[in-house]
């Protein structure tokens, strides 16, 4: 193929390239746009498929939901979450001694002590396993602090329970000592089933371990192999500490 063969053959894909598509571009010869860029050319727009109308249930329950649940930053946006948010479905039985190794993790950050919703959520973990059979999310979200103290747990669940329950008087005061152990009044957090399992399970996955649901957990026990004591006999070897004194007052009124 000669030069100019070549050159006619460019032009004539430049030029197949540039032409405007569509029936706007009737009215206009096609040589009045050889000079516009590939990146300028319009085009044309993918068409949708029609929205299939909605159900009378699923319109009902969009309006008894709260305005900001149905935005797009709103708790309804499952389908929008990134893979750390939707955290998978464990096909495993709840293992204990998983969960203790996930209680027995470094999860302080830079020498303090870690947010207050991830120190609830190892508490929820410790207390979920002790708690006694036929115990629903519910009912374990609404157990007070003297309640909670009556169980047995390992040294380590206890560790995360205490901070917790410390920390919520030290911001509640006294009178948190008659709400649900979960509630914080002050950070205007209810407690709720809800709450307790999206914070269990989000600890779970960080710690690189099956995502339990709390309704998992609460079927589960303790063996014996995590050792769990009441809480007389683990607070006898920190007797000397200062605030062990206000958990007594805790359960003991």
């Amino acid at each position: 193929m000669g030069v100019n063969a070549q050159r006619s053959l460019r032009r004539e894909l430049l030029l197949r390239c540039v032409r405007p598509q569509g029936p706007e571009c009737l009215m206009t010869d096609w040589w009045d746009n050889v000079c516009i860029p590939m990146h300028e050319v319009p085009l044309p727009k993918p068409e949708r498929p029609p929205r299939k109308p909605l159900s009378r249930t699923v319109v009902s329950l969009r309006e008894s939901l709260p305005w900001h649940s149905r935005m797009p930053i709103g708790r309804r946006r499952a389908a929008q979450r990134s893979a750390g948010r939707n955290v998978p479905p464990a096909d495993a039985p709840v293992l204990p001694t998983i969960v203790l190794g996930v209680l027995k993790r470094r999860w302080r950050l830079n020498a303090r002590d870690p947010s207050p919703w991830r120190m609830r959520s190892l508490a929820v973990l410790a207390v979920a396993l002790a708690s006694p059979q036929g115990t629903t999310t519910i009912a374990l979200s609404r157990l007070l602090p003297a309640q909670v103290l009556d169980l047995h747990l390992p040294a380590r669940g206890w560790y995360w329970v205490s901070h917790w329950l410390l920390f919520r008087r030290h911001l509640d005061g006294a009178a948190s000592d008659h709400r649900p152990w979960a509630a914080l009044s002050w950070l205007r957090s209810g407690g709720s089933a809800r709450q307790l399992g999206w914070g269990s399970m989000r600890a779970l996955y960080l710690a690189g371990v099956p995502g339990w649901r709390l309704r998992e957990l609460v079927r589960a026990s303790w063996t014996c192999e995590t050792k769990p004591v009441g809480f007389d006999m683990w607070s006898k070897q920190l007797k000397h500490k200062p605030w062990i004194q206000c958990l007594w007052r805790m359960r003991y009124g």
